[in-house]
């Protein structure tokens, strides 16, 4: 159970950091105002795609961190 704990505490801000992430793309994703949704279109389509690529691929990229063995 110990070795489940650091697990957790080691990860515990980057879970924070996703579930906020989603959350902003979520709102963005769902704009209801046609003349902000037509904003956010147009700067997703003149965004430079190495940076949109990189965005979406945060996400997917971590490597936990070591944590020491009884350090919870």
């Amino acid at each position: 159970m110990t070795a489940l704990r650091r697990y957790e505490a080691a990860r515990r801000d980057r879970t924070r950091w996703l579930v906020a992430a989603s959350r902003r793309l979520s709102r963005l994703e769902q704009i209801a105002n046609p003349v902000a949704a037509a904003l956010r279109d147009l700067a997703l389509r003149y965004a430079p795609e190495r940076a949109v690529r990189e965005q979406n691929a945060l996400p997917m990229r971590y490597d936990l961190p070591a944590v020491p063995e009884g350090n919870t």
